[in-house]
């Protein structure tokens, strides 16, 4: 009765069902299989299943055969591929599908199999075509190692192994919480949902970078990646990739930018291809997947934006981006992956579609199939130009430091031997007539001090000493009237053209020195063309984004204005261009430049807020682009004009004069002693404290260098003023290194720049002691 009903039960089931006993011999056909096989059960019953399986119209009999066999031994299913073709005439492009299960006896022993074969319908193909799919992206995936997890309605649903190792909690303590448990703030919390859904609003998908606190309870930095499941309706989740970035963000403290720290790929997934596409092409990583053949099957958005080449033009090929010079240690690493080795942050240089070389960091792994048979192979790469070119910025920047500290201090020290040279020869010139013997000499001494004077100012100006009188300025008219100056200096073969832009924004600088940049790059424009050619001076406001500004170590996004100056001379190389700041560079001949133009325009522009870049290239001619912060009129801040050229007289008052220079200082008691005062000499500030202290009212006014050994001049000024608040002190010094307005809130009365001019000592002198208290 058993067997009765289960023959009715088969009957009635569409797919031919063939069940075989522990000896291989047939015991049953459905109706199905007796119309494959063409025979009856009643001829087949007892027969060895091989021989019942030659009459299945099958074009290998041997694959069904060893699926039995194969259960039989080992009581497994056994799924047979869907490419078995039926020879049935007039069905030979349709396909069956089969499978074969174990039969067990009360003792769990195997008592027969059961070999099921059934067409292989459109819709089981698809539903297995996408299984394979999806099986095929979920190994991928679970080889990537970059943090994934999935958010609705602000709570975590799911989280990969990485994301888990990322911030120090397990699955299940992640899991159906608050994402807010991440964070160390709720305000940081909602600051980053605020920027992910604004950017998720206008352009599909959100990138944040934010902080996560640790389960250890330190502060970890995390780049975000989101991108909703749906993207009209947030409400269904959104997934995200997180980054840990910590050590990318120590990198950009030191150079003063942010630089990425390069990005791990996935490590486990989620089950519909839909969300791996959406993950995929939310990383600001290139990401290429591979057949074993080195042909592309995909690329991301990213990838076409950093290297230039779609997936359309690249799908099936190689992509012809290896330059020769990297193809040898390229191909050891790929090989090293296809034999189940990922790879991570292998440094190597690729070209984009234009054909410029870029600094790469490569990770990839391989993939497999479902059935575990290596595929193919994912590769992440990671733009490191940007982070190269910062590196090589600081460095120059550093260079550049250091080379100014160490012509500032040359410059200093110089600076007091030449104050004490044009001194002493102005005192000779004192009551002298041109008739007079020496008159002629000491005149040329001083027109030779005065030369040196100037280049010791480039050397303090390049390296940032001199500030200058600063005041709110027109750029276009120092232009204007720079070019008049130029018209007159330059060869008449080169000619000046103009392309001021209207209404420019109002600049604070030193006129003066603003004068110096267009006179230095006028000049040298002039002597890199010869034979004649143009000169271009141009002028623009810009608006720097933050994107520009992290291309550049100094620049701060905002207002500025932007200073062209151009020619079409005989330009320069790369590698000259790399040194044309640096003092006493010079490519002109022996005696006919100092090497200190260009060095004096890069500390002036510095000295400013701004920078400066040259583009050049040999017969193509020179531009440099000069950017200085813009800035709103402020009347408080404009530079006092005060008239030097009157001479006020001498005096009978009592002035202290404190330098470590014992030339400077017996100067300057000769000086003021021919203008009728009493100088008394202090050589440090501390013995100039000590002499004020004992009795203040016995000085009228002190005279104090700023650059002295032990206390200095601006602690000793801050001691004076302490000691009477009505002290009259004048600061001496080779540079005002942007101190002047901090001396004068400690009580400065007035500068004046060494080497000085002792009339113009005389006048100051005079002019403070003349202010009323």
């Amino acid at each position: 009765m058993k067997e009765d009903y289960l023959a009715t039960a088969l009957s009635a089931v569409g797919e031919a069902v063939i069940a075989i006993d522990s000896s291989g011999s047939v015991r049953h056909l459905n109706a199905a299989a007796e119309r494959l096989v063409g025979q009856s059960l009643a001829a087949v019953r007892g027969k060895a299943f091989r021989d019942v399986f030659r009459l299945l119209p099958l074009s290998d009999h041997g694959v069904p055969g060893d699926a039995v066999r194969a259960t039989l031994r080992d009581g497994k299913r056994v799924t047979l591929a869907p490419r078995t073709a039926l020879a049935v005439p007039g069905l030979a492009d349709q396909q069956v599908n089969g499978r074969t299960v174990p039969l067990f006896d009360d003792r769990g022993r195997v008592d027969g199999a059961i070999l099921v074969l059934s067409e292989a319908s459109e819709e089981s193909s698809i539903r297995e075509e996408l299984r394979v799919r999806e099986e095929r992206l979920k190994s991928i995936f679970l080889a990537a190692p970059v943090g994934i997890g999935l958010v609705k309605h602000q709570v975590i649903m799911d989280a990969n192994d990485r994301l888990c190792e990322i911030c120090g909690y397990s699955r299940a303590e992640l899991t159906h919480q608050s994402a807010l448990m991440l964070y160390p703030s709720e305000e940081e919390y909602e600051r980053v949902g605020r920027e992910k859904y604004r950017q998720i609003a206008a352009k599909g998908t959100g990138t944040v970078e934010t902080r996560w606190r640790h389960k250890d309870g330190r502060l970890i930095d995390v780049l975000l990646s989101s991108t909703p499941l749906e993207a009209d309706d947030l409400s269904q989740g959104v997934t995200f990739t997180a980054l840990d970035i910590t050590e990318r963000k120590r990198i950009e403290a030191a150079l003063r930018e942010s630089e990425e720290q390069f990005r791990r790929l996935f490590e486990e997934s989620y089950r519909t291809s839909e969300v791996y596409r959406s993950l995929l092409n939310s990383s600001a990583d290139a990401i290429v997947i591979y057949d074993l053949k080195g042909r592309v099957r995909f690329v991301n958005p990213s990838f076409t934006r950093i290297f230039g080449w779609p997936l359309e033009e690249l799908a099936g090929r190689r992509i012809p981006f290896v330059p020769e010079s990297e193809r040898e240690a390229s191909m050891a690493e790929i090989r090293k992956v296809l034999s189940g080795t990922p790879s991570a942050n292998f440094e190597t240089r690729r070209l984009d579609k234009q054909g410029r070389l870029l600094d790469i960091a490569l990770s990839g792994s391989r993939f497999d199939d479902h059935r575990g048979v290596p595929e193919g192979m994912l590769v992440i790469l990671h733009d490191l130009s940007h982070m190269k070119t910062l590196e090589a910025q600081y460095r120059q920047a550093q260079k550049m430091e250091a080379i100014g500290t160490l012509a500032g201090g040359i410059a200093h020290d110089f600076n007091n031997l030449l104050h004490a040279m044009t001194g002493y020869a102005q005192l000779l010139l004192w009551g002298k007539g041109e008739g007079d013997p020496g008159f002629r000499e000491l005149e040329q001494i001083q027109k030779v001090g005065g030369r040196a004077a100037k280049l010791i100012r480039q050397l303090l100006t390049f390296s940032r000493k001199v500030e200058g009188e600063r005041r709110v300025i027109d750029l276009n008219r120092a232009v204007y009237e720079a070019q008049k100056v130029l018209k007159r200096t330059i060869p008449k073969m080169i000619a000046i053209e103009l392309d001021l832009g209207e209404r420019l924004w109002p600049l604070t600088a030193d006129p003066v020195q603003v004068e110096q940049i267009l006179f230095n790059l006028g000049s040298n424009a002039a002597d890199a063309m010869q034979e004649g050619g143009r000169l271009t001076i141009g002028t623009r406001n810009v608006v720097l984004d933050e994107s520009l500004c992290r291309e550049h170590l100094g620049l701060v996004p905002g207002d500025y204005l932007l200073l062209i100056v151009s020619d079409t001379g005989h330009g320069m190389d790369s590698e000259t261009v790399q040194h044309i700041f640096e003092p006493f560079f010079t490519t002109k001949e022996v005696g006919k430049g100092t090497g200190l133009g260009l060095a004096s325009v890069y500390g002036i522009v510095k000295s400013h807020a701004g920078i400066i870049l040259c583009d050049s290239a040999v017969g193509k001619g020179t531009r440099f682009r000069i950017y200085l912060p813009a800035s709103v009129p402020d009347p408080t801040t404009q530079a006092r004009e005060a008239d030097e050229s009157s001479h006020l007289g001498g005096g009978s008052e009592t002035i202290l004069v404190v330098d470590d220079e014992p030339f400077i200082r017996e100067l300057a008691s000769q000086a003021l002693k021919r203008y009728g005062y009493r100088p008394i000499l202090a050589a440090s500030g501390e013995e100039a404290l000590e002499l004020y202290q004992a009795t203040p009212s016995r000085f009228d006014l002190v005279l104090l260098d700023l650059g002295m050994p032990g206390m200095g001049g601006q602690k000793c000024l801050q001691e004076i003023v302490r000691l009477q608040s009505t002290a009259r002190v004048i600061i001496a010094s080779g540079y005002a290194d942007g101190q002047q307005q901090t001396l004068q809130q400690d009580g400065a009365a007035a500068f004046i720049a060494k080497p000085y001019d002792l009339k113009a000592l005389a006048n100051t002198v005079r002019q403070v002691l003349d202010k009323t208290s």
